[in-house]
């Protein structure tokens, strides 16, 4: 074993250490929060699935790295049930794989990417906690720098950005970088940046997004790595993937901020673009997916501070009032910029609102500030029929529309078993590097995407709905 694979197997040794470290404090905890019919639904689905999977190689099907990831990491099929108690047990779940991330998946993201370099950003007043992180051994430039602004999925719920998604923006630095230098930017280094935004439902809309903007804010002023506006690149995934779209708006209409440029381009990947599925409690087809529905509802909560239960309906009967203490105690409504932001919903239908569930409102490309908008998909995503309706929408002008055959939720996380993970990946590098030189981009056109083709996505709209 080498000296570095041994460090990195130590590293994630030391960190799951309980009472000693906090990610392993925050691990045995979460383990100790589950209850025993979360772990039964949780163990029984597994032993399901292995043997489906199992049964699969029998009958010498494809067993390919997607299959193994969708079946393994589905939420058990009771979770799904809007008027079960069951549906409820998904948090548990989750803050067990936060746990588990907080961990392990930094020595993961060493282990893949031996040149990475980290540099923590504290909190202070008005910045999050964040992240720095690039790949280069060479001194950094001030005018060789191309910064990536990361801005984590997780429902609004779950996982940091910093540790999560650590991997999945190192492999994202180091394709753009080797992009841009193969185009001629010999002296180029990217870095990525990853906002450690307030979760839900402890905060609520519109914090995030005022984080996410004093994020980008930050970046324009900071002396680390000096960059202009142009040089950056946003993206997110997921709850990301809106805050992101949701950032572009701000900017364009100055919401918490003040005539701010815009940046080079936008990545959406999966992004949650629509509540109203979400507070009623409807469900998605999650049949291929890696999301649950159960998942979807709780994640709600980052509207009004808390989750629908069994037999409610956020959007009708039970809505919720501004009056009510659980949304006191997680908004701002001390500070009248946020106030003004939230009351843009329209009847304090916050799942309505054109920042939140940004489908509503204005689409068009100036809505989001004219800035070039690449939206990734899986085939298979459970939230595909809300985004591609926004995508054949107003916004179709300002945007570039993938759809990846059979993927699913935030596919690119997993790039090491998936290879189409690293195709989007390889993909946006190269939307991001023409954005940044300034070359013609292919907004307004739509490609379906499977491992040997990539086609007009009006030329193979069967093949698309079929994915």
């Amino acid at each position: 074993m080498s000296y570095k694979a041994f460090a990195v197997l130590l590293q994630a040794a030391l960190r799951s250490i309980p009472f000693l470290t906090p990610q392993g404090t925050e691990l045995i905890r979460s383990f100790w929060g589950v209850s025993l019919r979360a772990w039964y639904l949780m163990i029984k689905h597994l032993i399901e699935e292995s043997i489906a999977l199992l049964w699969m190689f029998v009958k010498r099907e494809p067993v390919t790295g997607e299959v193994v990831v969708a079946k393994l990491l589905q939420m058990p099929k009771e979770f799904n049930d809007a008027s079960s108690d069951d549906s409820e047990l998904v948090p548990e779940i989750m803050r067990v794989g936060d746990a588990l991330c907080k961990c392990y998946l930094p020595a993961y993201a060493y282990f893949r990417h031996p040149h990475m370099k980290t540099e923590e950003i504290p909190a202070s007043d008005k910045l999050s906690s964040g992240l720095w992180v690039w790949s280069s051994d060479e001194a950094i430039k001030s005018k060789d720098v191309v910064v990536l602004y990361y801005i984590h999925g997780g429902g609004y719920c779950f996982f940091d950005g910093v540790t999560s998604h650590l991997e999945l923006v190192t492999n994202m630095v180091e394709t753009l970088q080797t992009r841009l230098r193969s185009d001629g930017w010999s002296n180029v280094v990217v870095v990525g940046y990853i906002i450690n935004y307030d979760p839900a439902p402890e905060k609520i809309l519109p914090t995030q997004l005022q984080e996410v903007v004093n994020g980008y804010e930050f970046l324009l002023s900071q002396n680390r790595f000096p960059v202009r506006s142009d040089r950056i690149v946003i993206g997110g995934d997921s709850a990301g993937g809106s805050l992101s779209l949701g950032l572009l708006k701000c900017l364009a209409d100055n919401d918490f901020c003040h005539d701010l440029p815009r940046p080079a381009c936008c990545l959406a990947l999966d992004p949650c673009v629509d509540f109203s599925f979400a507070v009623a409690r409807k469900g998605y087809d999650i049949s291929h997916d890696i999301l649950s529905n159960s998942m979807i509802w709780y994640c709600a909560c980052v509207l009004y501070g808390r989750p629908s239960h069994p037999g409610e309906r956020l959007d009708t009967m039970n809505h919720p009032l501004e009056s009510d203490s659980y949304v006191q105690k997680a908004g701002s409504f001390n500070d009248k910029e946020w106030v003004r932001v939230r009351e843009m919903a329209p009847d304090h239908r916050m799942e309505k609102h054109p920042l939140f569930s940004v489908a509503y409102g204005e689409v068009n490309p100036g809505a989001f500030g004219n800035v070039p908008i690449l939206l990734q998909v899986g085939g298979s995503e459970a939230l595909r029929g809300d985004i591609e309706h926004f995508a054949a929408g107003e916004a179709k002008k300002g945007l570039c529309y993938e759809v990846y055959d059979h993927m699913f939720h935030v596919f690119p996380m997993f790039s090491i078993v998936v290879p189409l993970g690293q195709t989007a990946i390889t993909r946006w590098a190269d939307f991001a590097s023409k954005a940044l030189e300034g070359e013609k981009l292919p907004l307004g056109k739509s490609y379906a995407i499977s491992r040997d083709r990539v086609e007009s996505f009006q030329e193979t709209a069967p093949m698309a709905q079929a994915a």
